[in-house]
């Protein structure tokens, strides 16, 4: 199989300032390919791990949403801005009591489990097709929608006032920024985030990701090598496997049914293997004994290819 059209995964550390998107469009000038996007964006304010997909890996990237992320954030209270950072207007400004900081860790602690929140009006989620901060930026009043996330730890770390250090533990589509300004109205006194670092995203750790200057320095072969690259096959490692003969890939490959060995959770996506290790796609149990193609990375004419 075509490996390198298949894709994978890069592990990139991005840098403050530049936007997601900026950081696929570096990937696609360093590969020379134009199927790249990212699975879960980042604040242009922030750093850390942003796992850019390329390749037909591309067609997987719904099942990176679940994936728990893990954020260090410095947050300073006694303000509250326009865009919950300190690129953002101060809207509210407060002296922060000595006895505020007391409060702080069981405040913060108040806010892990599913709660509701509302997204910062400086923010990639679109209304009506256009994302909210171009709104904003316009000065167009729209309400933010709010939505259910769940965050699962929230520890203070560290405080230095008027900052304290956080740890983030949280589930997709949850926002530091809108933490930190309900944490600072619980306690009275405005807050917001002045440094966000990703941590995690699933398996992808900082610790392992190719700082975004290499992009463009390093050649392929240093890009697409471990630590920070994952090739196709070993993807979505919390998906049960099942290894498929040369007729079962053939089979899959023309969007027929497979039958496993062993019965599976109907209705749970299963990874499809051919029998030499690679990623022919992912399908779906059925009730059955066999798991239906959903979605394949495969061609027909390149199962001879591999």
């Amino acid at each position: 199989m075509a490996a390198f059209t298949i894709g994978g995964v890069i592990n990139v550390d991005k840098a403050r300032g530049p936007t997601s998107h900026d950081v696929v469009d570096v990937v696609r000038q360093a590969l020379g390919i134009r199927r790249v996007g990212h699975a879960g964006t980042l604040d242009p304010a922030a750093r850390g791990v942003l796992p850019i997909l390329f390749g037909r890996v591309t067609r997987l990237a719904r099942f990176f949403v679940g994936y728990k992320k893990e954020y260090r954030a410095v947050i300073k209270l006694g303000a509250e801005t326009s865009s919950g950072d300190e690129e953002g207007e101060v809207v509210y400004e407060r002296a922060v009591p000595a006895d505020t900081y007391g409060a702080l860790a069981a405040v913060a602690r108040s806010f892990v489990g599913e709660i509701v929140q509302r997204v910062p009006t400086f923010s990639a989620v679109k209304h009506r097709g256009e994302p909210l901060y171009r709104k904003a930026r316009r000065g167009d009043a729209v309400a933010a929608p709010s939505r259910t996330v769940s965050v699962y730890r929230l520890e203070v770390i560290d405080v230095t006032p008027p900052t304290f250090t956080a740890l983030v533990e949280c589930g997709g589509g949850t926002y530091v920024r809108a933490l930190a300004r309900d944490i600072g109205r619980k306690l009275g006194v405005g807050a917001h985030v002045v440094d966000l670092v990703r941590l995690a995203v699933g398996p992808f750790v900082l610790g392992q990701a190719l700082p975004q200057s290499r992009l463009q320095e390093a050649d392929l072969d240093a890009v697409l090598c471990p630590p920070h690259f994952t090739h196709a096959a070993a993807l979505l490692p919390e998906l049960p496997a099942v290894r498929l003969s040369a007729a079962g890939v053939t089979a899959a490959v023309q969007g027929r049914p497979v039958p496993v060995p062993e019965p599976l959770s109907p209705g749970g996506a299963v990874r499809l293997l051919s029998d030499d290790g690679g990623l022919v796609g992912v399908g779906v149990a059925t009730a059955g004994g066999q798991v239906k193609p959903d979605t394949i990375l495969v061609k027909a004419e390149e199962l001879g290819d591999s």
